[in-house]
């Protein structure tokens, strides 16, 4: 990506992919800040990242950010299913560079888990158990990053957290169906982040976990999560 400073006067979204390593973050960073006096939304894609080849975007500048959307696309197996603590880690980065942000009013989190089965027996629907991912301690750091104790996220109005689960199969009985987890329908955003949803500026939050099943190639994330 070349460093010139951006000359898009009137962009008011932008969606981007961010690098796995931190070699190429300079640029990516530079890019967007030359877009700070227009910007409204953001959306970052990110892959595995690594503690020490992380670098945070300088989110002070964007002071006309309203939307903030953050997902990781992820690789699982099904003995340590959803997900790992570094991948938590990255988010909570981002998250906290934007506490500053005054005009922020909704936060989307994401995640896409990518398990490779091969096996017959995950190539239709089943109701795996989500206890383990949702229990999962990783979890406070973020709420801790969002709690209402903290400053910060004085416009903060709503909080969309997603899971999708995408079982590639070696045979699929389902045509790629995005299936809603029966169990998730008993899970709100304030069982995973009690703190943050004690905010008073809070008005709405969403959740959802979801399973995909196909023996198609990995597909885009898609938007109907946001």
């Amino acid at each position: 990506m070349s460093s010139t400073n951006p000359t898009f006067t009137h962009l008011h979204t932008l969606r981007i992919n961010t690098p796995s390593r931190g070699e190429n973050w300079n640029d990516i960073e530079y890019f967007i800040l030359g877009l700070a006096p227009t910007l409204e939304t953001l959306e970052l894609r990110i892959g595995t990242v690594h503690s020490g080849s992380f670098h945070t975007i300088l989110f002070n500048k964007l002071q006309r950010l309203t939307t903030f959307k953050v997902y990781a696309e992820l690789e699982s197996d099904l003995l340590d299913p959803f997900f790992l603590p570094e991948d938590l880690w990255a988010i909570c980065q981002f998250i906290r560079c934007a506490a500053t942000l005054s005009q922020l009013k909704a936060i989307h989190i994401g995640f896409l888990f990518t398990i490779l089965t091969g096996s017959a027996s995950f190539a239709q629907p089943h109701q795996a158990s989500n206890s383990g991912f949702i229990s999962n301690t990783a979890w406070k750091d973020l709420d801790a990053e969002l709690s209402w104790s903290k400053p910060g996220f004085v416009a903060l109005n709503y909080i969309s957290l997603q899971i999708e689960k995408y079982y590639h199969c070696d045979k699929a009985s389902t045509d790629g169906t995005r299936i809603k987890d029966a169990d998730s329908n008993n899970i709100t955003v304030s069982n995973i982040l009690p703190l943050t949803c004690q905010r008073l500026t809070l008005r709405e939050t969403d959740f959802g976990v979801y399973s995909i099943y196909t023996a198609d190639s990995m597909p885009e994330l898609v938007e109907h999560w946001f």
